[in-house]
């Protein structure tokens, strides 16, 4: 697998992220509205993957931890989502890929869209699980499938699909971590 974000980390990039972030706020805030009711006060959120630290707001805003951190690999996006973090939230520079999380363990650990990017999606999720406090959330934001009969939409989803596949990724993470059934056991239950 290539080095750095399938898209890159530039403004272009950015912009991108802007708009597939507009696309799965609904979602994403519905799905972390519920894990907050789940879980209840956290001390400590990570966001993986964070990029310009879009995701990593709404989980502060959302879930009300009292300290979030955005993790990313990308110097450029990092500095991006510093330059705007309000109190409570920082970031720091880290590839996911590696254990341990700075600041880890956490009460709740958020990736929204990233085991996309990344070969053995069932493997990564599990490897992150062990950076949660006992009792602990990990909430994988993922695609199971995108159908559209939009022309332009689809084929767009068919060049995205294409260049995550030569980096080695599962665009449609989330069928793989259904299937492999990677997440049971060893004190760990999935909810869907």
């Amino acid at each position: 697998m290539g080095q750095g974000y399938a898209f890159g980390d530039s403004d272009r990039a950015a912009r991108r992220l802007e708009l597939v972030a507009a696309v799965f706020a609904g979602p994403t805030h519905e799905l972390l509205r519920r894990a907050a009711q789940m879980y209840g006060p956290a001390e400590l959120a990570l966001d993986l993957g964070c990029g310009p630290g879009l995701s990593t707001e709404l989980l502060h805003t959302t879930v009300g931890p009292a300290r979030t951190v955005g993790l990313d690999s990308s110097p450029a996006f990092v500095a991006r989502a510093s330059a705007r973090a309000p109190a409570g939230e920082s970031y720091a520079v880290h590839d996911v890929r590696s254990v341990p999380f700075p600041e880890a363990p956490a009460d709740v650990v958020l990736a929204r869209l990233l085991l996309a990017h990344l070969p053995d999606a069932a493997g990564t999720a599990r490897t992150w699980a062990t950076q949660l406090r006992v009792g602990g959330l990990l909430i994988l934001d993922e695609i199971e499938f995108i159908h559209t009969d939009h022309p332009v939409l689809a084929r767009y989803e068919e060049l995205a699909v294409a260049v995550v596949a030569a980096r080695g990724g599962p665009m449609y993470a989330g069928p793989e971590l259904a299937a492999s059934g990677a997440l049971e056991g060893d004190g760990l239950t999935v909810r869907s």
